[in-house]
């Protein structure tokens, strides 16, 4: 008779159980009870946005399992998981914090799915469960678990429902389970697990079921665990996501990574507020978004966790990227300014570069251009993991350039000669020695310096339109002979005085140049003055000024013997002083040949 009441006892606590749940916090079910469904047991998601139920609809004669996400203040339609239900009864399911796995009950077995993809597999027995167990419970640590079990207890006679603990050691070992909690009590059950926590730490609520001969009857008991039995160490992570613009909540979605392999770990949805929990023992990378919205990563070591700790995140996401945009010369490295930008919507140029908008979620071109360089296209990928909002970057732009080819000839006989070709571009301090595939920059100017043995240099300046086009010119040199006359430009001197300036050194280094390159060449100076002042006093200053061009060129390396000045006054004017630029043309130095 005593084993007839012990089978009855164990028959009402599998199939009464929605009775006995009716006492437990579980009325976000309340409208599918409205319906007919018969739900046996709930759990919700760490941030009670999710929950998973067992239930039967009406006119089926099985319990499945099924999972459905809070939308606002009302839950989703149920999803079963399809790959789980069989034609046997699916109970007691428990959602670990991550949502990434449901343990289950068939058959008095302890089951456990994971969902990879979005999809649920059809679960396996845990190792531990030898077939009389029932309501898991596993804790927010997704390591620690609880489950009520009617296994042999020593000692025991009679097998009743009492209350277990192990923990998972790796992927799939767990070690053996510990018996916490057992009533002495004839014909009682402990099951319908479920955690809250209080000012005394972590306790467990529980179904107490008592069967007698009369009657059955349930209560709700309370334990607080042994630290020994609490889950591991948790950091609870809460925030909120807001629209950095509008400052509205908005629905995003937060993808949990291992920050040191990058591993995935879970993906969680929610509509604002946001609350997850991280177990001790790993490094991890939260990735916060949304549609068409900027990305906000945070990094959480919880490593060498000792105690459940908590922090707060407040995430506001941009919906529109801000880029500066620096602009360089590819060459010199030298800003660019003025450079024209399309689509002219959205971007804005300013002489310290361009400044983007974009509205995050789409692939965008953007073209710079500037008359005498290459064209830019930057392809920027909002539809890519945003980061910043706000960021810089730098771009270079290739100047156009024209080939260039010249030819070196005897102005007297036609006939080609070789010499050296030196370009300067003086605006960005760039010199170069001419050879056949120099190319000068597109719209600049350069100042050009032929030589060869044995006749006189020769300058000019070179302006090169834009194009690509080959620019060609034809140099004639005038051949050194004796008593030729050649005109310096540009030796200045200080007003009224023999003072060389500054501006006067480029010419003198080429004469220097000049008299290296021919060494048995002997030269006298002449210098001239303009009309103003007397005779006296002009002849005096040419003949000083004439005299400090000579030391200039001792000075750097030229032997005195094979130099002479004169100064001519205003005796030998080229043109008349009958204006102010006639009278800088007659304050020249020019050099006779003496000896080649």
């Amino acid at each position: 008779m005593r084993k007839a009441t012990i089978i009855v006892c164990w028959l009402v606590s599998v199939f009464a159980t929605a009775q006995v749940q009716q006492a437990q916090p579980d009325t976000e079910l309340n409208d599918l009870r409205q319906l007919g469904w018969q739900v046996q047991h709930s759990s919700l998601s760490f941030d009670k946005r999710s929950i998973v139920f067992s239930a039967k609809k009406p006119n089926e004669n099985n319990y499945n399992i099924y999972f459905a996400r809070k939308s606002g203040t009302k839950w989703g339609n149920p999803s079963p998981l399809t790959a789980v239900n069989t034609e046997e009864d699916e109970y007691w399911p428990s959602l670990s914090s991550d949502e990434n796995q449901v343990y289950f009950v068939r058959n008095e077995n302890i089951l456990v799915t994971t969902r990879t993809n979005g999809v649920w597999d059809k679960g396996q027995t845990i190792i531990i469960s030898e077939g009389h167990d029932i309501s898991p419970l596993i804790m927010p640590d997704n390591q620690t678990l609880l489950f009520a079990s009617r296994r042999k207890i020593e000692d025991k006679k009679e097998q009743t429902y009492s209350i277990y603990y192990s923990r998972k050691v790796g992927k799939y070992d767990w070690y053996i389970p510990e018996l916490i909690f057992t009533s002495y009590e004839k014909g009682t059950n402990l099951y319908g697990i479920s955690l809250i926590t209080n000012e005394l730490g972590q306790v467990l609520r529980f179904t107490k079921q008592v069967c007698t001969r009369k009657d059955t009857t349930y209560t709700t008991e309370y334990l607080t665990l042994f630290e020994k039995y609490h889950a591991q160490p948790v950091l609870t992570l809460t925030g909120s996501v807001k629209d950095a613009d509008t400052e509205r909540f908005m629905a995003n979605t937060i993808i949990v990574y291992d920050a040191i392999t990058s591993q995935q770990i879970t993906t969680l949805t929610n509509e604002g507020r946001f609350m997850i929990a991280l177990p001790v023992g790993q490094k991890y990378l939260l990735d916060i978004t949304s549609t068409n919205y900027s990305h906000t990563y945070l990094e959480y070591d919880c490593t060498h966790l000792t105690a459940d700790s908590s922090d707060v995140h407040y995430v506001k996401l941009a919906k529109q990227l801000n880029i500066h945009v620096n602009i360089f010369d590819a060459e010199t490295q030298l800003p660019v300014s003025h450079v024209q930008c399309t689509p002219h919507n959205l971007v804005r140029t300013s002489t310290k570069g361009a400044d983007i908008t974009l509205p995050i979620g789409n692939v965008y071109t953007i073209h710079f251009s500037k008359k005498g360089y290459f064209g830019h296209d930057l392809v920027i990928n909002t539809r890519k993991d945003v980061l910043l909002p706000y960021s810089e970057l730098d771009i270079d732009l290739e100047p156009g350039k024209a080939p260039l080819k010249l030819v070196l000839y005897d102005r007297d006989t036609r006939k080609p000669i070789s010499g050296t070709v030196r370009l300067n571009n003086r605006q960005r301090a760039e010199a170069l020695t001419y050879s056949d595939s120099t190319r000068l920059r597109q719209g600049e100017q350069y100042a050009l310096n032929a030589t060869a043995a044995g006749y006189l240099y020769y300058d000019t300046l070179i302006n090169v339109p834009y194009t690509e086009a080959v620019q060609r010119y034809e140099i004639g040199l005038r051949k050194i002979e004796q008593q030729m006359i050649m005109q310096l430009r540009n030796i200045q001197f200080e007003y009224n005085s023999a003072s060389l300036l500054d501006s006067s050194r480029e010419e003198l280094e080429k004469v220097i140049q000049l008299l290296n390159e021919n060494p048995s060449l002997s030269i006298e100076l002449h210098a001239h003055t303009d009309d103003h002042g007397t005779d006296a006093y002009n002849d005096k200053l040419s003949e000083r000024r004439g005299e400090v061009v000579l030391k200039y060129l001792v000075k750097h390396g030229i032997s005195p013997e094979r130099l002479s000045s004169i100064g001519f006054g205003k005796r030998q004017p080229l043109v008349p002083n009958d204006s102010d630029e006639n009278r800088a043309i007659n304050r020249r130095v020019e050099f006779k040949v003496l000896g080649i």
